[in-house]
């Protein structure tokens, strides 16, 4: 019986594909153990696909190099060559969690909320009027940022008390780490 190295590069290169598209999914089920899935695939569909060249299977090479590229496109599709120039980026940590808010040139803004135990993502859109950032969708899930935030000096302040003045206790702004706004 001969071995069809092509039908074990197409299987391991698709589970691969597939545990990689799914990664965050794998993250909230299986924290720290999300990465046994891609790796064992991956590092399965690399030996099949140096199997492949190394008995010069040409159609295991061709489902090779059409996984890698897949692979290799996705990464570049959300790599940073294809966004908008950032214009601020800004953090708020706290004991537990981390919110890194980008603001990009093109109206576009990005607010990575993460903890020890899980990362969301939020995208959407904002308006700059004066020092006031006007978020135009969701920021978080449990509406902890408001929809307008003011930029003071060197930090992002989200809530203010009665008198108008800016709350800075221990995780109530964003650090400001670059401003581009003019």
């Amino acid at each position: 019986m001969k071995l069809k190295i092509h039908l074990f590069t197409l299987l391991a290169g698709t589970l691969f594909l597939v545990s990689y598209c799914l990664s965050d999914f794998l993250w909230e089920n299986l924290w720290i153990f999300y990465l046994i899935p891609p790796l064992f695939f991956g590092f399965s569909f690399l030996g099949f696909f140096v199997m492949a060249i190394l008995k010069k299977n040409r159609t295991g090479i061709i489902i090779g190099v059409v996984i890698l590229g897949i692979f290799l496109s996705s990464e570049l599709v959300n790599s940073e060559i294809f966004k908008s120039g950032k214009i601020l980026e800004a953090t708020l940590i706290d004991d537990q969690s981390a919110m890194r808010l980008t603001l990009r040139a093109d109206k576009k803004f990005e607010m990575e909320s993460s903890n020890l135990f899980s990362e969301k993502i939020y995208k959407g859109n904002y308006q700059l009027i004066d020092n006031k950032i006007i978020f135009k969708d969701k920021r978080d899930d449990n509406n902890f940022i408001p929809d307008t935030v003011s930029i003071i000096r060197d930090k992002i302040i989200i809530r203010f008390d009665k008198n108008g003045k800016p709350i800075t206790d221990f995780a109530r702004y964003f650090d400001i780490k670059r401003n581009e706004i003019k």
